[in-house]
Formats: structure tokens, sequence, C-alpha cells
């Protein structure tokens, strides 16, 4: 993530997510520790989304017809 928010302007980053640019250095950091919540508005803050979505389901086996 660090690399990510020096390519986009850390001072950027830092200002749209609300904080200064030594604490988010600090937190993205090799031996940081972000909140979720900071990360995610450090990723919102150059537009981008972060999504979820459950694995594919794995397709039921069919059951053997009793004959």
């Amino acid at each position: 993530m660090n690399l990510v928010a020096r390519a986009l302007g850390m001072s950027e980053v830092a200002k749209a997510a609300g904080v200064t640019g030594v604490g988010l250095y600090k937190t993205l950091g090799e031996n940081g520790n972000p909140e979720f919540a900071t990360v995610l508005r450090a990723i919102g803050a150059k537009g981008m989304r972060l999504t979820a979505k459950p694995p594919r389901a794995k397709p039921k086996p069919k059951k053997k017809s009793v004959a």
C-alpha cells in the first residue's frame, strides 16, 4: 500500500484521507498497523474502491438415483 500511496502522491492521499503525511507514512510503512478505515480512506482518496465478493459456489454433486 505504501508504494501505491507514493506513486499516487503521498501528500494528496494523506490530505484526502484526513491524516498527516508523516502519519500516513508510518501507518502504511513496513512496521505500520493501519486501521481498516484508514486504508479505505487512502484508497478512496484516489477515487478507487475496494470490493469483496464471495467465492464461486462449487456445484453440488448429483445424487445417484436408486433403480
